[in-house]
């Protein structure tokens, strides 16, 4: 991206946006963006997003429908955070409200900050989407003694924030405005895997420690409450943030040994599979041997080289 183009992204956007997240929400989002007004559910059921129709949001809906899905119920559970703005919904956006309104909601805060040169593909700048920690996270730091700690569970060469929140994790953006697409470069966290290091380091330097103790506890805390999401969150919000505030269509992400290779990520340590894997495949991006249409020829022959035969070099998802 150019730097002109960030600049003017980051004066229309707030400091700040309030994130809520309840458990599922991806399920009928993604649901959302790509059915029709109504849409009986045996066809759905043959078709891809199908997949979707028993998790545990839709699974009540389906239930509550008639055999048919209204775009118009989904899309409100979708964004529960604002059903009131929403009429004429039917039992099953009850129903599903009511499951979402049951569930545990987390009030993370997206900010946005700038990235340069640094293993990006097109070697210019990146927009920054952070996610900080919801406020119930101030009341571990708390109990368990960890605030003098902060600094030591995050790095000051990535792109966190250096006041208000901390940074659970972030994500690197490279959009193309002009034809609506997108390549998240990079989702990543530190925060857990740094919590768990200073554990390790209190483990050997200070086995009997009150300070290894509440360590540990706060680590478990964390690992409890974020482990399992904080992926999920970060997409979902990075998709959310795309599509209503950029009109983004197409969404790009980097395949692990394809993405290396163009990031430039030739020594340390690699980044989490997973993240390049499992976590584009849950929220239905395709593999693909095509690449975004920004990339010049000579970015798009070096992700085919960097893979064997035939393999995808890219995810894509459309919306």
């Amino acid at each position: 991206m150019k730097r002109q183009d960030i600049s003017m992204i980051r004066q229309i956007l707030p400091n700040e946006m309030t994130f809520h997240y309840y458990p599922d929400r991806q399920s009928p989002w993604l649901l959302c963006q790509s059915m029709d007004e109504e849409t009986s559910v045996s066809d759905l059921k043959q078709t891809d997003l199908s997949r979707l129709l028993s998790r545990p949001l839709l699974q009540p809906m389906v239930a509550q429908c008639g055999g048919v899905l209204r775009r118009h119920d989904v899309m409100a559970v979708a964004h529960a955070d604002r059903a009131m703005q929403w009429d004429g919904l039917g039992p099953a956006a009850k129903t599903g409200l009511e499951a979402a309104y049951q569930s545990q909601w987390l009030d993370f805060c997206l900010s946005f900050d700038i990235w340069s040169g640094e293993q990006t593909t097109r070697k210019a700048h990146n927009l920054v989407v952070q996610l900080g920690f919801p406020t119930e996270h101030a009341e571990l730091l708390w109990k368990f003694g960890q605030r003098s700690s902060v600094d030591q569970f995050q790095s000051c060469w990535h792109p966190v924030r250096t006041d208000g929140r901390p940074t659970l994790s972030w994500c690197r953006l490279d959009i193309d405005l002009a034809s609506g697409t997108c390549l998240i470069e990079e989702i990543q966290s530190d925060w857990l895997r740094f919590v768990g290091r200073a554990r390790r380091r209190l483990q050997n330097r200070a086995p009997r420690s009150r300070q290894l103790r509440l360590t540990t506890e706060y680590e478990q805390a964390l690992q409890r409450q974020y482990a399992k999401i904080w992926g999920d969150v970060m997409m979902l919000a990075v998709l959310v943030l795309l599509r209503d505030e950029f009109a983004v269509r197409t969404v790009w992400m980097h395949q692990p040994a394809s993405g290396a290779r163009l990031k430039g990520i030739n020594w340390g340590r690699l980044p989490p599979r997973s993240v390049y894997t499992k976590l584009p495949r849950s929220f239905g991006f395709e593999p693909t041997r095509d690449a975004p249409p920004f990339l010049g020829s000579k970015q798009k022959s070096a992700a085919r080289r960097a893979v064997q035969d035939e393999q995808p070099t890219f995810w894509r998802l459309s919306f």
